[in-house]
């Protein structure tokens, strides 16, 4: 996903959603699924292959979720800044539906958190 952003910037959260749909999937195709997204097959390979950036964020990414006890993919993380910050982990359940919901939510300030 970090490399779909940087080829297409805005679309790094709907390749989120669509690894979050095809985890229902039989038969699942996510580079596909990218691509129907607007993001060129071979450019979105050769990302993944080469940006040592994006291995190096990405092994950041998997530390954290190994600290917080995911062990399975898809597993995300809304990171509320802070002192301290505040992580709220979310699992499976997620869809693309509710994960776009949710990004709306925080980038227009209406998110509220629950007790």
């Amino acid at each position: 996903m970090e490399c779909a952003e940087r080829l297409a910037p805005g679309i790094g959260i709907r390749a989120i959603g669509v690894a979050f749909d095809q985890q229902w999937q039989p038969e699942r195709d996510l580079l596909a699924g990218v691509a129907g997204l607007g993001v060129e097959v071979t450019a979105l390979r050769s990302c993944v292959a080469t940006e040592r950036e994006v291995d190096a964020r990405l092994a950041a990414h998997a530390e954290a979720a190994r600290r917080h006890g995911f062990v399975e993919a898809p597993v995300g993380f809304v990171v509320v800044p802070g002192s301290p910050p505040r992580i709220s982990p979310f699992g499976a359940w997620l869809t693309e539906a509710s994960l776009r919901s949710l990004t709306e939510c925080l980038v227009d300030g209406r998110c509220r958190e629950e007790p």
